[in-house]
């Protein structure tokens, strides 16, 4: 399929890949409990201080992403974690799609997404966050985080023009509760209702910068809110990720579905105009900018009463609000 033709997902997990479970014989599911979904990038030297720190705090719904080209004694881990589910996807996923995948089988209300390189700083703060989590009812809680190095690291991310052109600068936190574009590294405690109802992240966008972005800007476009707390502290074990902000395909695919729709009388619309700007500030062919542009188009118009905000006022806006 042409990649340009790729339909942009309306309704979460729409994409369905082919990922296999293993373990989780303690595997727990309570009303209103709080899960937990590890992604991997990195060795298994921090994955039993991870578990005791989500012990600590009750946490017994536990989903590790691993990846299958990783050699790791699957029996042996099992075995040693009864309590946790290891998520093997077959073939190649986007990070978004992973966490999409994971939280639909934890079924639970909450759910803390972290990284295997990461350690949490303080179990008793993070059942502070939880609690902020559960009263606030935001999107989304991303926590503070320092360097291997004790470095703060710089996770409020705010959306900002330069000279018309968008883009994002990252800020350090110096308030709890302070709004962010996006989640830092996709690390947070998610609202499970809210990410499942808002159709999580786009599989169709496979950088993971754009992808992550694309589903904060989509976030506070639809009414909701992503924030960073300062209860919720993680140090890195490794290097810090590099984002990649260069404009491919997958800022073409953000670009159409947030930065592109009119918001007005309580709906959101594509002016068709768009379309000769988008052809020449993308540098397409007409074919190709039309299949990009017919894609965002029809995504808009399916989703036009969810739209709250002018995307162009939400920028602007940002600092006063």
């Amino acid at each position: 399929m042409n990649h340009a033709m790729s339909i942009i997902p309306t309704t979460f997990n729409e994409h369905a890949i082919s990922y296999a479970l293993a373990g989780g014989k303690n595997f727990k599911r309570e009303e209103n409990d709080v899960g937990a979904v590890i992604m991997s990038r990195g060795g298994w030297y921090n994955f039993p201080s991870i578990i005791k720190s989500l012990l600590d705090i009750g946490c017994t719904s536990i989903i590790s992403v691993e990846s299958p080209k990783k050699s790791i004694d699957l029996d042996n881990m099992i075995h040693e974690y009864p309590f946790v589910k290891f998520l093997l996807p077959q073939g190649k996923t986007t990070i978004g799609e992973t966490i999409n995948i994971s939280i639909s089988e934890l079924k639970t209300n909450y759910a803390i997404v972290l990284w295997n390189d990461q350690s949490i700083l303080d179990s008793k703060q993070l059942s502070k966050a939880i609690a902020e989590a559960k009263s606030l009812d935001k999107m989304c809680l991303s926590p503070v985080a320092i360097t291997k190095t004790n470095d703060m690291v710089s996770v409020q991310m705010l959306p900002i023009l330069k000279q018309g052109h968008f883009s994002t600068e990252a800020i350090p936190i110096i308030q709890n509760n302070t709004r962010s574009i996006y989640a830092f590294d996709f690390a947070g405690i998610y609202n499970c209702k809210k990410f499942i109802d808002f159709a999580g992240f786009d599989y169709t966008i496979t950088n993971p910068y754009w992808q992550n972005l694309d589903f904060g800007f989509r976030t506070f476009l639809w009414g909701e809110e992503i924030v960073i707390n300062t209860h919720f502290k993680v140090k890195y074990l490794s290097m810090l990720p590099v984002e990649d902000t260069s404009h491919d395909d997958s800022y073409t695919r953000f670009y159409i579905k947030n930065l592109r729709p009119t918001v007005a009388n309580g709906k959101a619309y594509m002016k068709f105009d768009v379309f000769f700007s988008y052809m020449k500030g993308m540098g397409f062919n007409p074919f190709m900018a039309y299949n990009y542009f017919k894609v965002g188009y029809d995504w808009v118009k399916k989703n036009q009463k969810r739209f709250t905000v002018p995307p162009y006022d939400l920028i602007s806006n940002w600092r006063e609000m």
